[in-house]
């Protein structure tokens, strides 16, 4: 017995130092995405963040307050300012890049020179987020802001999930993420889990997939209709302009087996779906969700741009499923700009002094 109790308190003393070394030694990737009691999934607010992207390029990420790229919400606001904010999942979180060279901030910069007025570019994309998050965050986050002008790019999310077996309507059907400041409590079980499961990309599930063609009772397809009515509502209520976008994809009828490992993002859906849609299933769907953004009713306070029919289908544009290349930031922004302008001129309402 005595050799039993002995053989436990080695083992007990090697499993402390152990964890006092993985404490030291091994430092967890930032938690980028918090629970939210609104929203659900939120970036980390104060996030800072810094990798390597798929360019070999070096990328740090700063957030503010609210979880979004942009200034801080406490910085005084400069006289005569316009205020934008972006909604949307990460074709506009742009996680993967700089700031310089995200869309939303290259419209920022060249309505600065156009108007001749300071504007604060607020980015409050998401990677994952439907338009179920981004009614949450444009009515808790956004309006405090006070904007000018929203802009909203929402539709390949809301498909996706649309096919998730335990699919929600508020998307809390998606894992929940972890509270501020969550960290594991061993770090060296921490380790082990994710040094024995090692990262693969997601492949696609040709034995589950299934044509479809017909998306009028698509359940997610009547979610995504309604959270843009209430976006909309929202914004007319508070006085605010919003311009709401189609979104681009690389998904055609016709695929081509050459790029089947870029669609990564309906590649990963075959792990949360009983059903897995092909590539041509995808553009009918994205076709759908895009024809209830091109059908929404147009006010005063309402705009509606259809991006997706100015983005050429090139992979120079996009790198996988719908991502935009720094090629396709600058074409995205070169294609906003004017409607923005023109949305921001004196005498518009977005315009105002």
């Amino acid at each position: 017995m005595r050799l039993v109790g002995e053989a436990l308190g080695v083992l007990l003393l090697s499993l402390l130092l152990a964890e006092a070394a993985a404490r030291l030694l091994h430092t967890p990737e930032p938690v980028r995405r918090v629970y939210d009691p609104f929203a659900y999934r939120i970036p980390t607010p104060g996030l800072r963040d810094s990798f390597r992207n798929r360019e070999g390029e070096t990328v740090d990420v700063l957030l503010n307050e609210l979880g979004m790229r942009g200034p801080s919400v406490s910085a005084p606001v400069p006289v005569g300012a316009v205020t934008l904010v972006f909604l949307g999942g990460s074709s506009t979180e742009n996680y993967a890049y700089d700031e310089l060279d995200t869309f939303p901030v290259q419209v920022g910069t060249a309505l600065t020179k156009s108007l001749g007025r300071p504007v604060r570019v607020f980015n409050a994309g998401m990677s994952a987020a439907t338009t179920s998050t981004n009614l949450a965050r444009l009515q808790h986050q956004v309006l405090d802001l006070r904007p000018d002008l929203v802009v909203v790019m929402d539709g390949i999310n809301d498909l996706l999930d649309g096919f998730h077996r335990a699919y929600r309507p508020d998307g809390r059907h998606l894992e929940r993420p972890p509270l501020a400041g969550q960290r594991p409590r061993s770090y060296l079980y921490d380790w082990l889990r994710r040094a024995g499961t090692p990262r693969r990309p997601p492949t696609p599930r040709p034995d589950r997939q299934v044509r479809i063609t017909d998306y009028e009772a698509f359940p997610a397809r009547g979610v995504f209709a309604r959270n843009l009515r209430s976006m909309s509502a929202v914004a007319e209520a508070h006085g605010i302009d919003i311009l709401l976008l189609t979104q681009g994809t690389m998904y055609r009828d016709e695929a081509d087996a050459r790029d089947r490992d870029r669609f990564v993002m309906s590649a990963a859906l075959g792990d949360k779906a009983d059903a897995y849609p092909d590539v041509p299933s995808l553009a009918a769907g994205m076709r759908a969700f895009n024809a209830v953004v091109l059908a929404l009713p147009r006010t005063d306070r309402v705009h509606v741009f259809d991006l997706a029919a100015r983005l050429p289908q090139s992979w120079d544009v996009f790198y996988d499923d719908c991502h935009l290349t720094k090629a396709g930031n600058r074409r995205v922004a070169a294609e906003l700009l004017p409607r923005i302008e023109e949305l921001l001129q004196p005498g518009s309402h977005a315009g105002r002094p």
